[in-house]
C-alpha cells in the first residue's frame, strides 16, 4: 500500500480535472428527484456542458436564447446507452421543462434549448399565490394587520388532529389554496381582458374551468393526450401559460375540422402543448409567408 500511495490526491495539489456539472436540484428537489430518470439527470449535466460551445460559437437566438445541438445518436455515444433509454431521457427532459426541442427539418439535427433548475415548482407557485395573498391583505397604511399575517401564514398540512374543528380548518384552507390557484391562473391569462370577446367568450370560459379544474385535481396522475403526466408536472405547465395560449388553443379549436370525441381532453392536451408548439407553429407561418 504504501508503494502505491503516490496515485493519491495530496492534500496541496489542486485536481484540474475537467468536470460535468450536475445540479443538485435534480436530486434533492422532489419535483426533479421523482420525475427524472439518473440518465435524464446525467444527460442535463452533459447538454449543460455543451452550453459553453454555444457560447464560443455564438449559437444564439434573435431574443437572445442561446442553443445547441446534441442528437440522440451523440448522447448515446457519450453516455454508452442504447437508443431507448435515451430517447426516454430526452423525453423526460422535455416534458418537465428543461429542455425544448425545434425542428430544423431536411434531415438536420434539432435545435436544444436549455431550461433553468428551478425551486421546487410546488414552492414556487406558493410563493406567488403568497405574494397574491400578501397584495390583498396590505391595509390602507401599507403595514400587515395582525390578524392578516395570521391568516397567510397559518399553514399545516401535516397536523394529524381528526376532531371536527380541525377538518373544517384543512378543508377551508383547501378551497383558498383552489380559490388562489384559479386567481394566479386568470391573471397569468389575462382573463378579464380575454372574456371581452364576446364571440368566444363561452369556449373561453370553458377553457379556463378546464386549466383550473386540472390545476386543482387530486389526481396524482393526469392524462394529457391519452400518456400518463405526473399531476405536478400539469400543473406547472398550465400555470406558465398567458393570453396568447389561450387565444391559440381557440384558433386550433376553429380550425379544427375534424371530429373531436373527447372536446375536454382535447382542450387539455392543446393547453399542454402549446407552449411548445405555438412557437413550432409560428416559425412555420413566417417560413410560409417568407417562401411564397
Amino acid at each position: 500500500m504504501e508503494e502505491n500511495r503516490n496515485n493519491f490526491y495530496k492534500i496541496n495539489e489542486i485536481l484540474q480535472h475537467k468536470y460535468y456539472q450536475i445540479p443538485q436540484e435534480l436530486f434533492s428537489n422532489t419535483y426533479y428527484k421523482d420525475n427524472l430518470s439518473l440518465e435524464s439527470k446525467i444527460l442535463y449535466a452533459f447538454i449543460l456542458d455543451r452550453l459553453t460551445l454555444s457560447q464560443k460559437n455564438n449559437w444564439v437566438a434573435d431574443d437572445g436564447t442561446v442553443y445547441l445541438i446534441f442528437t440522440r445518436e451523440e448522447a448515446s455515444d457519450k453516455l454508452c446507452l442504447s437508443n431507448k433509454p435515451i430517447i426516454r431521457a430526452f423525453k423526460q427532459l422535455v416534458d418537465i421543462g428543461l429542455l425544448a426541442e425545434k425542428r430544423q427539418g431536411l434531415g438536420k439535427p434539432n435545435i436544444i434549448f436549455v431550461g433553468k433548475i428551478q425551486h421546487s415548482i410546488l414552492d414556487v407557485e406558493m410563493e406567488k399565490l403568497h405574494s397574491l395573498k400578501c397584495q390583498k391583505s396590505i391595509s390602507e397604511d401599507g403595514k400587515f394587520t395582525s390578524l392578516d399575517i395570521e391568516k397567510i401564514h397559518t399553514i399545516n398540512t401535516n397536523n394529524n388532529n381528526t376532531n371536527k374543528d380541525s377538518l373544517i380548518l384543512s378543508n377551508q384552507h383547501t378551497h383558498e389554496i383552489s380559490c388562489e390557484y384559479e386567481n394566479l391562473f386568470k391573471q397569468n391569462i389575462e382573463y378579464d381582458i380575454l372574456i371581452q370577446d364576446e364571440k368566444n367568450r363561452s369556449l373561453i370560459e370553458n377553457i379556463t374551468n378546464i386549466a383550473i379544474e386540472t390545476i386543482n385535481s387530486k389526481k396524482n396522475i393526469i392524462y394529457v393526450n391519452k400518456e400518463e403526466k405526473p399531476k405536478e408536472i400539469v400543473k406547472s405547465q398550465l400555470l406558465k401559460l398567458n393570453s396568447e395560449h389561450i387565444q391559440y388553443v381557440i384558433n386550433c379549436l376553429n380550425q379544427n375540422t375534424n371530429d373531436i370525441r373527447n372536446v375536454k381532453s382535447y382542450i387539455l392536451t392543446c393547453l399542454y402543448n402549446s407552449i411548445n408548439t405555438i412557437h413550432l407553429d409560428t416559425t412555420l407561418a413566417v417560413s410560409k409567408m417568407m417562401n411564397s
